[in-house]
């Protein structure tokens, strides 16, 4: 199987621990994302005056947002890191900004995924790690998994090494 299958089925083997029902799906989530994102820019921006007066015009910040988020998932960032990220932009006020809208609508998503038992292949990373740290044994019963040979390694990312070492 692929890594994302692979994990898949682990993930859905232990949603219980994870916080979610049985059953849990895998949807993309791409269009609530940017709901979402759309609702914390348009708070944001109706109680911050100040953003208003700023170079980017408001409708871009949520593309810029969403290119963001995907590519910190993308690269195994997740909540926690978010807050320590310095997205280099040389506007200090446009990456503050982005790195609230960012974190705001993670916490947003988070719980949208709880409540439709669902989360999408961007989370399989994060969720696995999220295993980790609640069984540390990494006994997935019910997996008669001798071997896990992984092809094109080089497009393999830090958590899902972490995750492939921590069920060795």
């Amino acid at each position: 199987s692929t890594i994302h299958s692979f994990f898949k089925k682990v993930i859905q083997k232990k949603s219980l621990d994870l916080g979610y029902g049985t059953n849990l799906s895998i949807r993309s989530f791409t269009h609530e994302k940017k709901v979402i994102l759309r609702d914390v820019i348009n708070e944001l921006f109706t109680t911050n005056n100040g953003l208003k007066d700023r170079n980017i015009p408001i409708y871009r910040y949520r593309d810029l947002a969403f290119e963001c988020w995907e590519k910190l998932e993308e690269k195994g960032y997740f909540e926690k890191d978010i807050e320590n990220i310095d997205f280099g932009n040389d506007d200090k006020h446009i990456s503050d900004s982005l790195k609230t809208i960012i974190q705001d609508a993670v916490k947003r998503y988070e719980k949208l995924k709880r409540e439709e038992n669902a989360i999408s292949i961007s989370d399989f990373n994060k969720e696995t790690e999220e295993l980790q740290k609640i069984d540390k044994s990494s006994n997935i019963s019910g997996f008669n998994t001798k071997f896990l040979f992984i092809d094109e390694f080089q497009d393999t990312d830090n958590s899902q090494i972490n995750s492939i070492a921590w069920l060795r």
